[in-house]
């Protein structure tokens, strides 16, 4: 008789777009449009002081542009999720899941790990730094609740570059 490991394997996958429009305004990118509210406060007195509004807020959308150009490629973070120890009903066991960064620039990630519900109650989250080619790794607990085969669900990866 061949029985099956108690540990299950390590899963990897290279990081991919979650749909058509992988990207977006970051906070900084609304406060230093909000910043250029300010401008509005002596277009009271001189109606032409509204073109500098216009240009604070093109010079704003080219940094973020050029900032959107920085992002790497979709596939520039590999994840990798093990399993610490087998897992036992109702015993808590250790997840780590580990992130190396491929691309050239550094990121800031934050990692929502879909366990299902019988493993956690509630989706683990972290938030990592990777530095050009660095590696981290973030740990989370399950306890089993009930017996049998569950389907881990996806890593979902946001990642934000050190501009914001």
């Amino acid at each position: 008789m061949i029985a099956r490991p108690l540990v299950p394997p390590a899963v990897s996958a290279m990081s991919a777009p979650g749909g058509r429009v992988s990207f977006a305004f970051g906070p900084r990118f609304f406060l230093l449009l909000a910043a250029g509210v300010l401008i509005v406060i002596p277009a009271w007195l001189d109606g032409r002081v509204l073109w500098i509004l216009a240009l604070w807020n093109l010079i704003v959308l080219g940094v973020w542009l050029v900032d959107l150009k920085r992002i790497p490629t979709h596939n520039a973070v590999r994840a990798t999720r093990s399993w610490r120890s087998p897992l036992s009903l109702g015993i808590a066991a250790q997840v780590s899941l580990e992130l190396r960064n491929d691309a050239g620039t550094p990121l800031d990630i934050e990692v929502l790990d879909d366990a299902p519900s019988e493993l956690r109650s509630d989706a683990a989250r972290a938030t990592v730094t990777l530095a050009p080619g660095g590696q981290a790794t973030t740990e989370y607990e399950i306890v089993p609740r009930r017996r049998g085969d569950v389907e881990v669900g996806r890593a979902w990866l946001g990642g934000c570059k050190p501009w914001g």
